[in-house]
């Protein structure tokens, strides 16, 4: 599975690429092309969609759980709307077992305790998710800055 996913320098390519009005043809180069169906769905909204809390709509804005519902409905699964709920679907994955397509689950709150963010892995480090101020962007891990509490297998 590790290795069909992007780097990070690839997939910063590729949202240069599509976001500079200069290039006239949006076509990638093929080894550059995102190879799971995944990627390539979460590659169209990374840096497009904003972030509002409680925000359920591409156009407008996402929340975390809006956004992870959003993506993983493209693949036929059907997610609750929140974070919390969306915490008890699926099959448990300890952070150490997460496979492409799991949800990452986490505690960013300092006040009050619990699932308040959830993301999607894409392998090797790198998940996906819609965060206060910046919107949908891709992150690694260590670089979010909270621990992976666990994951959650809702695609098969």
């Amino acid at each position: 599975m590790a290795s069909e996913s992007l780097s990070p320098k690839e997939a910063l390519a590729i949202i240069r690429m599509l976001m500079d009005p200069g290039v006239k043809s949006r076509r990638l180069p093929k080894a550059a092309k995102p190879k799971s169906g995944l990627e390539k769905t979460v590659s169209v909204y990374v840096n497009r969609i904003n972030y509002a809390w409680g925000g359920t709509s591409s156009r407008y804005g996402m929340d975390c759980s809006a956004f992870t519902r959003f993506i993983i409905g493209k693949f036929g699964a059907k997610l609750p709307r929140t974070s919390k709920q969306q915490a008890q679907v699926g099959r448990y994955v300890p952070p150490e077992m997460l496979k492409t397509g799991d949800l990452v689950f986490f505690d960013c709150s300092v006040k009050r305790k619990g699932i308040d963010h959830v993301g999607i892995y894409l392998g090797r480090g790198r998940f996906v998710h819609s965060v206060s101020p910046k919107g949908v962007v891709l992150d690694t891990l260590p670089s979010f800055g909270f621990p992976v509490l666990f994951g959650r297998r809702v695609l098969s």
